[in-house]
């Protein structure tokens, strides 16, 4: 997803998928997983997608930490960046590349 636009009192977003072509998508804001407002007027529930933070492996978490002590992550970020949780066994690996970022590359 390149670009979304949320309008306040609008119940759909319009999304574009792409900068190469002008192609737009509008969707629902409301969905099975929302709840809609009450009486008394307050925000949509989300359902959590997780039941706590996800850990990133010690690699990751160690290049982090050299990032922020370099100066790289600005200070500000550091204390976010150090509380990570952390797990051995979390796979360090990126998810398949775009097909945009390879042809980007030729």
């Amino acid at each position: 997803m390149r670009v979304i636009d949320i309008k306040k009192g609008r119940d759909e977003a319009t999304m574009r998928l792409s900068f190469v072509d002008g192609t737009k998508s509008s969707v629902p804001l409301q969905t099975p997983h929302m709840r809609s407002r009450n009486r008394r007027g307050s925000a949509f529930q989300l359902k959590a997608a997780y039941d706590g933070r996800l850990p990133v492996s010690t690699a990751k978490f160690n290049d982090l930490k050299l990032l922020c002590d370099d100066g790289i992550i600005p200070a500000e970020y550091r204390n976010e960046y150090l509380s990570l949780p952390t797990d051995a066994t979390t796979a360090d690996c990126l998810p398949e590349t775009d097909e945009e970022d390879t042809d980007a590359d030729n």
